[in-house]
């Protein structure tokens, strides 16, 4: 049947009179979700299409599909012999967009119903001649992907090689983590993901559905927070008492005020170091561990913090005052950034041991707030000491994948490119 028929075909069942849009539109508002595609080829009709065809599925609707070259499903670069798709870029954009606060799925709507979009795709579709309405409706795909690349490219025309970087730098930190034997296990994961929805005062479900409606698969989130978690655990194994701040560092940053504090609101925190020697084995990790679980969920935020730790063999207590998540490990900059007064986060692995935070406060953002009183010498040594640490952390971290990417095989597909190195930022 050719084309025009078949749209007209396609058109005569009044559940499908916008096929050619209005039902990706809709669903497209979040920037097409439903689950990661797989390679499926293009099945012809034996029939003939008849003038009343049954309302599309709404999730195979949105559920991207394989194209040729740079499709969804095109392979763009290869680490070590494992493949990132077009896909798993696209949602990273959309994730990093999502964290930058800027509402992509608004942009795309608005773009996917401006006026002569309908005939905008008829002139696409009209060129690969589609002969049924599968086809239609896996150009229909393609085309609003198309549009969502644009959106995306002209939002941040920097943000896919950030994201595809992003993807490259923690794929090998995965590898990393899998070969030592560290990778964080899918129970562990939805720990994490239950103690940050909490934070953020929602539900699991309600957080995934928050995700889904700005696009993001809940496994894209995962697979980020599984990096993040188990390339702490490298760099926790590999400078295990490593680091080391000498007191000379300390005072020449208390008096030159040269180690400011991050962007983001101040916080006044506590801090339950568990220290990890050297030589210590993993069931001994293992223990420590355990023990700052324990420490987490018997905390009442800061009102009980400091006598639960007094309990802890070998723990080391301290209060960091005036300091915001930026200038804390790396570790904790992603869940602090987020916590509110009270917040007692998960234990994370650090390379000065186990670690496990309580948020005391956070200084207003407006002006008229109460000044806070100043920080105590001792306060202020170990905030500077933090950051001290933090920025070794920072050093040995940037240099180990320095190290997994100049070893690494990485291989560029279908014509993609990166204007920044592997191991960069």
């Amino acid at each position: 049947m050719a084309f025009a028929g078949l749209l007209a075909a396609i058109a005569a069942d009044a559940c499908l009179a916008n096929l050619a849009l209005a039902q990706v539109v809709e669903d497209s508002a979040g920037i097409v979700t439903a689950v990661e595609p797989e390679p499926q080829p293009v099945k012809k009709a034996k029939k003939p299409i008849k003038a009343a065809v049954k309302p599309v599925d709404k999730a195979a609707a949105t559920t991207p599909k394989s194209t040729a070259n740079g499709g969804d499903t095109a392979i763009i670069v290869v680490i070590n012999d494992e493949p990132i798709s077009n896909y798993k870029v696209d949602q990273r954009v959309s994730l990093l967009r999502m964290m930058g606060g800027d509402n992509l799925g608004q942009k795309l709507k608005a773009r996917l119903q401006a006026p002569g979009i309908q005939d905008q795709f008829r002139k696409f579709a009209t060129k690969r001649n589609p002969k049924s309405k599968e086809e239609v409706v896996a150009l229909q795909r393609e085309f609003v992907e198309g549009i969502k690349r644009q959106v995306m490219a002209e939002a941040s025309p920097g943000s896919r090689d950030k994201a595809l970087v992003e993807l490259i730098n923690e794929r090998l930190q995965l590898q990393e983590a899998k070969r030592l034997d560290l990778m964080v296990a899918d129970d562990e994961l939805d720990g994490m993901m239950v103690e940050l929805a909490k934070k953020n005062g929602k539900s699991s479900k309600d957080f995934e559905a928050a995700l889904g409606g700005q696009g993001i698969r809940r496994d894209t989130f995962r697979e980020r927070m599984r990096a993040q978690a188990s390339w702490q655990r490298v760099l926790a194994r590999r400078f295990r008492g490593q680091i080391a701040v000498a007191n000379n560092e300390v005072d020449q940053g208390v008096a030159t005020g040269s180690l400011a504090a991050a962007a983001g609101p101040e916080m006044q925190v506590q801090r339950v170091t568990i220290a990890q020697t050297a030589g210590a084995d993993d069931a001994t990790t293992a223990a420590s561990y355990a023990e700052a679980e324990k420490l987490v969920s018997k905390a009442k935020g800061c009102k009980n913090f400091q006598a639960l730790a007094k309990k802890i063999p070998g723990a080391k207590f301290e209060t960091l005052d005036k300091i915001s998540a930026g200038a804390l490990p790396e570790q904790a900059r992603p869940i602090l950034a987020n916590a509110k007064a009270g917040d007692v986060p998960p234990p994370m692995l650090t390379a000065a041991g186990i670690e496990v935070y309580a948020v005391c406060k956070i200084a207003a953002v407006e002006g008229d707030a109460p000044p806070a009183a100043p920080a105590t010498p001792d306060e202020q040594r170990s905030s500077v000491r933090a950051k001290i640490e933090q920025s070794k952390l920072a050093a040995l971290s940037k240099g180990l994948l320095s190290d997994l990417c100049s070893n690494a095989s990485i291989e560029y597909r279908n014509g993609a490119t990166s204007k920044r190195a592997c191991g960069g930022d």
